[in-house]
C-alpha cells in the first residue's frame, strides 16, 4: 500500500512538473497525410487547424497535450516525403525540422543513424521491422486452352477414355443385338408384325445416337423390344446417370476453388528478403528515398546488398508514395509485384478490405517510429517523459488498435509456417474413384449378352420349329385350294 502511494506521489509530481513547464507553449508541428496516421476530414488542402484531420499521431497529440499542456497547428506539406540527405542538404519534413521551420515532426519517421546526426528523436511510438507485401494469390486468367481444358477437369484423363470406349463399345452391342435378336424390331418387321420405320429404330447409325441421345439426358422414341437389348439399355442409363452426377458434383467444388494450389506455392515460397534474391517471376521495390531504402542502401549483409543492387539497376520498381506501392502490388498484373515496407504501416493496408494482400515477416532487424525535434530542444524531455506515461497507463495502445483495425484475416504469413492458405480440398475424380460404375455397366452389358444368346437359342430350338410347322401347314392348305381352282377351270 505505502508503495503504490509513493508511486501516486511519483506520477503527480511528474505530472506538476509538465504542467508548470509548459504552461501555455504553442508548437507547429509537421506532419503527412499517411493513413491511418493522419488523414484529412474536412477543410481546405494545407489547413493548419488540427480539427480538419484525423489519425493516429493526431489522437496521440491530444493525449500529450493533455499531459503537457500546450496548443498545437499542423503544417502539413504536399511533397509527402519524410527526410532524406542529399548533397549535404535535408529535404521533406526532417529538412523542415534540421532548419527550424517547425518545432517538430509528427508522422511515421523511421529513426536511422543518418537522421540521428541532424535531429533528436523521442521515445519510440511503434516499433516494426522489414516485410514484403503482397497480393493474396488468385486464379491466373485462364488461355483459351486452359478455359476449354477446365471443363473436362473434374474427371481424370482416364475416364473420359475408358466413358467414351465404353460409348463406342455399348452401341456396338445394341446395334449387334437388335439386328440379330429374333425378338427385336427387325425380325418383327419381316414377319409383318412391325412396320419398316419401326424396323429402323437400331440402323447402326441409329444405334450410336440413341446412346448419345441418352448421354445427353434426351428422351427417345423408341427403345429395343428384346430383353437383353433392354438390360443392355438399362445398364447404360444407370452409368450415363452416375456419370452426369459425378461430373456436376466435382465441377461444383472445382468452382469454389479459388487460388490453385500451384498458385499458393508460387507466392508462399517467398518467406524472407533472401527468397526474393533467388527468383525472377516477382518484381519488388520500395519506397523512394526512403527509410528503408537508406537500410539497404547502407547493409553489410550480402543479402540485402544483392537487393539494393537489383533496385537500383531497375529504379521503375521504387514508387515516391505508400499509397502507390500498395496500389501497384494490388493492380500488376503484368508481372507480380512485391513491395517492401514497415510492419507497422503494412498491417494496417492489409487488414483493410478488399482483403487481397498479405505480408512476410522478417524481422531480422527491428526499428521505429517516432516524433522527430530540433537539436537539443528544450522542451523534448517533457514530451518524452508524456509519451512514457501514455505507454505505461496503456493508451498508446489502445491508440493503435483504434486505427490499425481491420476486418481481414490471415494477413502475415510466419516465414516458419508450413500451412498459410487454407484452400478448399478438391481431387479429380480418377479411374479408381470411378470404377464403381464401369463394373456396373460391364455387368449389364455381359447380362445383357448371355440374354440375348438364350432368346436366340430359345428362339431356334422352341418358337423357330412351330413357326416354320406353320408355314409348312399353311402352305399344305393352300395346294389343295390351288388344284381345285384348277379343276373348276
Amino acid at each position: 500500500m505505502l508503495g503504490m502511494i509513493r508511486c501516486g506521489c511519483s506520477l503527480l509530481g511528474i505530472i506538476t512538473v509538465l504542467l508548470a513547464s509548459c504552461e501555455g507553449l504553442s508548437l507547429n508541428i509537421s506532419s503527412l497525410l499517411v493513413p491511418p496516421y493522419l488523414r484529412r476530414v474536412s477543410g481546405v488542402a494545407g489547413s493548419s487547424d488540427p480539427k480538419n484531420y484525423e489519425g493516429f499521431m493526431k489522437d496521440v497529440l491530444d493525449e500529450m497535450s493533455k499531459l503537457v499542456p500546450f496548443n498545437y497547428t499542423l503544417h502539413v506539406p504536399s511533397h509527402g516525403i519524410f527526410g532524406t540527405l542529399r548533397n549535404g542538404t535535408w529535404d521533406g519534413i526532417v529538412g523542415e525540422v534540421v532548419n527550424y521551420e517547425v518545432d517538430m515532426a509528427a508522422a511515421p519517421l523511421t529513426v536511422t543513424s543518418t537522421r540521428t546526426e541532424a535531429v533528436d528523436f523521442s521515445i519510440p511510438i511503434q516499433n516494426f521491422g522489414p516485410v514484403i507485401v503482397m497480393k493474396k494469390p488468385t486464379s491466373y486468367q485462364p488461355s483459351l486452352g486452359d478455359r476449354l481444358s477446365r471443363v473436362f477437369t473434374p474427371l481424370d484423363q482416364s475416364v473420359w477414355l475408358l466413358s467414351i470406349l465404353a460409348y463406342l463399345a455399348v452401341s456396338t452391342i445394341v446395334y449387334v443385338i437388335c439386328h440379330c435378336n429374333p425378338y427385336e424390331w427387325r425380325r418383327m418387321a419381316k414377319d409383318g408384325e412391325a412396320t419398316v420405320r419401326e424396323a429402323e429404330s437400331f440402323t447402326c447409325y441409329n444405334s450410336f445416337w440413341f446412346l448419345l441421345s441418352a448421354w445427353a439426358w434426351q428422351g427417345y422414341v423408341r427403345a429395343p423390344r428384346s430383353l437383353g437389348g433392354r438390360i443392355v439399355v438399362m445398364s447404360w442409363w444407370v452409368y450415363i446417370m452416375m456419370f452426369v452426377l459425378t461430373f456436376t458434383a466435382s465441377l461444383t467444388n472445382m468452382l469454389r476453388m479459388g487460388p490453385t494450389p500451384e498458385d499458393v506455392r508460387e507466392f508462399t515460397r517467398i518467406r524472407s528478403l533472401d527468397d526474393l534474391t533467388k527468383q525472377t517471376d516477382i518484381e519488388f521495390g520500395m519506397l523512394q528515398h526512403g527509410s528503408t531504402y537508406q537500410y539497404f542502401e547502407n547493409a553489410k549483409v550480402p543479402n540485402l546488398i544483392r537487393i539494393h543492387e537489383m533496385v537500383r539497376e531497375n529504379p521503375d520498381v521504387l514508387e515516391k508514395t505508400i499509397s502507390d506501392g500498395i496500389n501497384r502490388v494490388r493492380t500488376s498484373w503484368r508481372k507480380d509485384y512485391a513491395f517492401i515496407m514497415e510492419s507497422a504501416m503494412a498491417k494496417y493496408y492489409s487488414k483493410q478490405e478488399p482483403c487481397d494482400l498479405f505480408f512476410v515477416g522478417d524481422f531480422t532487424t527491428t526499428s521505429s517510429y517516432s516524433f522527430a525535434y530540433s537539436k537539443n530542444w528544450k522542451h523534448a524531455k517533457e514530451l518524452d517523459i508524456a509519451i512514457l506515461l501514455l505507454r505505461e497507463n496503456g493508451i498508446l495502445r489502445l491508440i493503435e488498435e483504434k486505427w490499425f483495425a481491420g476486418k481481414c484475416d490471415g494477413f502475415m504469413i510466419n516465414p516458419s509456417q508450413d500451412d498459410v492458405f487454407n484452400l478448399p480440398p478438391y481431387y479429380t475424380v480418377d479411374l479408381g474413384s470411378f470404377s464403381g460404375a464401369l463394373i456396373l455397366l460391364l455387368i449389364g452389358v455381359l447380362l445383357g449378352a448371355v440374354v440375348t444368346i438364350a432368346e436366340v437359342v430359345i428362339y431356334r430350338k422352341v418358337e423357330l420349329p412351330k413357326t416354320e410347322a406353320r408355314r409348312e401347314l399353311v402352305a399344305d392348305n393352300q395346294q389343295p385350294l390351288s388344284q381345285t381352282a384348277q379343276t373348276k377351270v
